[in-house]
């Protein structure tokens, strides 16, 4: 069985189909989402696709949590459960707006949606099923980091998907390395602290939907078993 971890996709549907055809999971094989799959990138509906295919040829297929995750399941929350209108004021739907502002409206246009509630339904699910964090033998997975200045650090949920800058503490991940997304990094640094065993961390966000930046523009999955990289640059059909 082999197991990967992709960085953030962001939308970039067409990409991730290309990555995944190089990769070539099979049944039995896992294939990890390091969150924030959602949002900024146009072929959102193509990236669902691509995942429906996978655990349709028995892929095992695993969504952690990120901050965009968190927004739209905010917004959906916020569609289902309105705050009390207050009176003579307009009842304006912040989480909503929130996730919007964060490439929110990229998802809505590509299942064709007016709102979070019109979105397909295994869609959501799958979305809400989304794990905060998980452990593999070498490594210790999350969207964003960890804090761990926490008692205990993974009862800190809202760290896991929206924390930027953390120590790792070796002693509290049984000496794993912490493989994240979150902030997009040159390429050149994701190679360095691959192969560099004193950095604690590993950081697969390249900013797939920023090909207009030096080192960045691709799509990066990392064999959890050999350590190797695959780098998949963007090739979404539009500026």
């Amino acid at each position: 069985m082999k197991t990967w971890a992709i960085g953030d996709v962001h939308g970039c549907g067409i990409t991730l189909q290309s990555l995944l055809h190089r990769l070539g999971p099979g049944q039995g094989d896992h294939v990890i989402f390091l969150g924030d799959i959602i949002d900024r990138g146009k072929t959102m509906q193509h990236a669902w696709k691509a995942i429906q295919d996978l655990q349709k040829s028995k892929v095992q297929v695993t969504l952690l949590r990120g901050n965009h995750e968190d927004a739209l399941l905010n917004a959906l929350e916020e569609e289902k459960n309105p705050p009390k209108r207050k009176l003579f004021k307009k009842n304006i739907p912040i989480a909503l707006n929130t996730w919007k502002s964060f490439g929110g409206t990229e998802v809505l246009k590509s299942f064709s949606a007016s709102k979070p509630g019109d979105l397909p339904a295994d869609f959501l699910e799958f979305i809400a099923s989304s794990r905060f964090y998980l452990e593999e033998e070498k490594f210790m997975l999350v969207h964003a980091g960890f804090n761990f200045k926490h008692e205990p650090f993974y009862e800190d949920v809202q760290s896991m998907m929206w924390l930027r800058e953390f120590d790792v503490d070796l002693a509290k991940t049984g000496g794993r390395r912490v493989l994240h997304g979150h902030v997009p990094v040159s390429l050149d640094l994701i190679r360095q602290t691959l192969e560099q065993t004193a950095f604690h961390f590993i950081d697969l966000d390249n900013g797939c939907v920023y090909r207009d930046r030096s080192g960045m523009g691709n799509l990066v999955a990392l064999d959890l078993d050999t350590e190797t990289l695959h780098i998949q640059p963007n090739i979404e059909p539009y500026q």
